[in-house]
């Protein structure tokens, strides 16, 4: 039995101390995921932009930024 797919961002309860704000689901963030960061590819990571944030420091995010819709 599979674990049912998570719509958005995949950061886990207790990830940071730092939650989204109307976040959907006890269990994941669920927030549009970013998509792109100074052109690269980053979809992957399924983190919205406060996680990848969180993640990869201020300093790594370079222009432009696409977020899912």
């Amino acid at each position: 039995m599979t674990a049912p797919r998570v719509k958005g961002c995949i950061a886990p309860q207790g990830y940071t101390l730092a939650w989204a704000q109307g976040a959907s689901s006890e269990d994941a963030c669920g927030k549009p995921i970013v998509r792109s960061v100074g052109g690269a590819d980053v979809s992957n990571e399924r983190l919205c932009l406060m996680h990848w944030t969180l993640r990869h420091g201020h300093a790594a995010t370079r222009d432009p930024v696409e977020v899912e819709e």
